[in-house]
């Protein structure tokens, strides 16, 4: 092989590579979410079939919790969502790195405050819902992970939010 069919090989695989990833999201664990209903509300979400919604209702307000179904299991993330108007969000820690970044959220890029702490990670938005019915005008997601490629599966999931049809 030459030098230049080497390198236009090389090039092949790495473009190859950048497409199947899809910009840090890895494009098999996208495939396998399973779309699930979030109670009375007008969204759904997916998520892999190993994880479960467990709705925690306040009096103006109800929380989503996704986990792994299998509790001896160490997940490699959890999260969830609030639907209400008043979210809270997590302080800063000491000793943690801070900083934003731009995921999809609600069908639109959103900024996250992002902690990195001791080599696990987490997150957090708030937006405001389009499809409120006047308890639920905002909508927070936070969540946890493990590591930075977790981190990645857990901003794509919180990307399949969406209105039901």
């Amino acid at each position: 092989m030459t030098r230049s069919s080497q390198f236009c090989f090389f090039i092949f695989c790495f473009l190859l590579l950048a497409c199947q990833t899809r910009g840090g999201k890895d494009a098999a664990f996208i495939s396998n979410l399973v779309e699930q209903p979030l109670g009375d509300t007008h969204f759904s979400i997916s998520l892999p079939e190993n994880y479960r919604i467990m709705e925690a209702p306040g009096p103006d307000f109800t929380v989503f919790y996704f986990r792994i179904k299998d509790t001896l299991t160490q997940p490699e993330f959890a999260g969830g969502l609030y639907f209400g108007n008043y979210p809270q969000g997590f302080e800063a820690k000491n000793g943690c790195k801070q900083e934003e970044l731009t995921a999809e959220f609600l069908q639109k890029p959103e900024k996250w405050m992002q902690q990195s702490c001791n080599g696990k990670f987490y997150i957090q938005t708030t937006a405001n819902n389009s499809n409120s019915e006047g308890w639920d005008e905002k909508v927070q997601a936070f969540g946890s992970a493990k590591d930075q490629k977790a981190l990645g599966n857990l901003l794509s999931i919180f990307a399949t939010l969406k209105p039901k049809k």
